[in-house]
């Protein structure tokens, strides 16, 4: 195939591709995708894990505080793995291997196994995990994010798990009494980035969960709760600090009972 011009008034070929045979391409054009193998992974996730995971440093630090040897995928690999799949099509822990392969992941952590990740998992101790969130938290800090107004709130979830140091019984938010459960808290800022979040055993009581917060915070940032964490005991555990709390309505009624228009406000 070639291209002619005009070069100084005569006509010159400018170009030429050789595209072969004319049998070759008419079978190109009656049939595009004879003998190609093409196939389609998942993709916009994983990117995006990976971008993450190169401006905070996740499995930098991760592989830093467990340390890993070896040519199989270090601690901080499989992490990102386990937070694409959970991000994208969370399943069980043998579930991974499958979800892989039709994944952008694939290409760059080949052979990801789920012992592997159960052998890698084990090695992380709770001064590691703490560690860990410490210095990502520094690494959020350092890279500007504002958490001089942070809200904390803390939940449940029960579990099918017989009782151990963490499942045990407790005031189920689903009702499910007959089963244990695991309480969590997370403290994050105007953003929604957590700058704390840990697990513990489903039988600690509130007033022992809030202060086990409160100490790990920030001792200038304004602390910002609902009502389940507004008592006479937490509100003197805040004492020389700044937060926001909601009230319970039942307990101020004569508040509620204030003619106020949208949008205005009543100081007392």
């Amino acid at each position: 195939m070639g291209w002619n011009g005009r070069v100084r008034g005569k006509v010159r070929i400018l170009n030429e591709v050789y595209i072969g045979y004319m049998d070759r391409l008419a079978s190109m054009i009656e049939h595009p995708l004879e003998k190609v193998d093409a196939y389609s992974l998942s993709y916009g996730i994983s990117s995006a894990v990976l971008w993450a995971d190169k401006r905070l440093h996740i499995s930098e630090t991760i592989d830093s505080v467990i340390g890993h040897k070896g040519a199989d995928l270090s601690p901080g690999k499989y992490a990102l793995i386990f937070i694409m799949n959970r991000l994208s099509d969370p399943g069980s822990k043998s579930y991974i291997e499958r979800w892989i392969r039709n994944d952008y992941a694939s290409t760059i952590f080949p052979n990801p196994t789920s012992q592997g990740f159960w052998n890698v998992m084990d090695r992380f101790s709770d001064y590691d995990m703490e560690e860990i969130r410490r210095r990502i938290k520094d690494r959020l800090i350092s890279l500007g994010y504002d958490f001089s107004k942070i809200f904390v709130d803390a939940s449940n979830l029960y579990t099918f798990m017989g009782e151990n140091e963490m499942a045990k019984k407790g005031n189920n938010k689903k009702h499910r009494y007959d089963l244990n459960q695991i309480l969590y808290y997370i403290a994050a800022n105007y953003d929604y980035i957590p700058l704390y979040g840990e697990s513990y055993p489903g039988n600690m009581h509130d007033s022992r969960t809030f202060s086990m917060i409160v100490d790990k915070l920030p001792k200038d940032a304004i602390i910002i709760f609902d009502r389940a964490f507004n008592s006479a005991d937490n509100i003197k555990m805040l004492r020389g600090r700044k937060y926001l709390g909601s009230l319970i309505q039942s307990d101020h009624m004569d508040l509620m009972n204030y003619p106020l228009e949208r949008d205005s406000i009543f100081e007392t």
